[in-house]
């Protein structure tokens, strides 16, 4: 999503795909448990700082990066819902790192979530005030932090939320934002300072079957064709076994589960975006590899909620646009 900076935004979204265009950090989303999609996004934005609340109520696949010169950060807000972020299980006492240039992917189940985005410059100008390096966090993927300072980093969170969404704190002036910025910034820095540097809190341990993963992912796509779980293991170099877990403990599935999910997907794609008249479903579906158009039709209903013929009957800006609970650009 691009937005005019400085802004807030307030919206429901009904689609994986709604949220992943109203999102300002996610590059892409996939849904991979069953049920319609229902989900909340709170943005407070500006030029230096993207600070995101989110939440879902489905299974779904996440892939961002933060972009050149920009640190992206995420943790949950509830103890009892963590997530998985490049091998790593985020929870009530880690916190999620990408730094610039380095991609970040995992899984979320459902649960209430934060994300921060961040200039490297500002960023770095806290860091020096702790005597810290930031280069060791530019090359973790997850950190450990206190568990309490982490629940008042949240509470700081949810504290400017509330802000923005009571028009008490309002962006309109250049100093306004560079408060906001600089006090979002130093509120991290200071939540993450033990972290950083001393050794007290070393990188969050990885998962190793995560690199599997992400190869057979890669080696899937590569092919074009709809590899037997055996070959795809061979060519990844691992065992049939450490695949299957490998893929349940990163999704909740098995490798043919997830790969047959994610052609779904992509024809779910397609079909959000034809513009009535100008494609079939019959057409998209052979496209993406299925050849039984009933079986498609069923399996694609119970993933997504609605019948393919429903999501190509649909106009694509009513399926791709929000259902705004608040948009306020300061200053537009």
């Amino acid at each position: 999503m691009t937005v005019s900076s400085p802004a807030y935004v307030r919206v429901r979204t009904s689609d994986f795909l709604q949220h992943e265009r109203c999102s300002p950090i996610w590059d892409q989303l996939e849904q991979v448990s069953r049920g319609r999609f229902e989900g909340n996004l709170e943005v407070v934005a500006t030029d230096r700082v993207q600070l995101v609340a989110e939440s879902w109520d489905r299974g779904l696949r996440f892939e961002t990066a933060p972009g050149e010169r920009r640190f992206l950060f995420s943790g949950a807000f509830s103890v009892w819902r963590p997530f998985r972020w490049c091998g790593h299980t985020i929870g009530h006492d880690a916190v999620a790192v990408a730094g610039p240039g380095r991609l970040a992917r995992g899984f979320s189940a459902d649960g209430r979530r934060w994300l921060l985005r961040v200039e490297q410059e500002l960023l770095q100008a806290c860091v020096a005030e702790f005597g810290l390096d930031l280069t060791a966090l530019a090359q973790a993927r997850a950190r450990r932090v206190d568990p309490a300072a982490l629940e008042r980093w949240a509470g700081s969170v949810i504290w400017t939320l509330q802000r923005r969404r009571s028009g008490s704190e309002r962006l309109l002036e250049a100093d306004a934002r560079a408060r906001f910025e600089r006090r979002t910034a130093y509120l991290l820095v200071e939540t993450l300072g033990s972290a950083l540097g001393t050794g007290r809190c070393p990188d969050a341990a990885p998962s190793t079957r995560e690199a599997a993963v992400w190869h057979a992912l890669t080696v899937a796509r590569r092919s074009g064709a709809r590899l037997r779980v055996p070959v795809l293991a061979d060519r990844v170099g691992v065992s049939q076994r450490t695949l299957e877990a490998s893929f349940r403990e990163e999704f909740g599935v098995t490798p043919v589960r997830y790969l047959r999910v994610r052609r779904m997907n992509e024809a779910r794609r397609e079909l959000v975006t034809t513009a009535p008249g100008t494609g079939t479903v019959t057409a998209i579906a052979t496209r993406h590899g299925f050849d039984e158009l009933g079986r498609f039709s069923v399996e694609y209903r119970q993933l997504f909620g609605e019948s393919p013929r429903e999501t190509l009957r649909e106009a694509p800006p009513p399926r791709l646009d929000p259902r705004p609970v608040e948009h306020a650009a300061d200053g537009g």
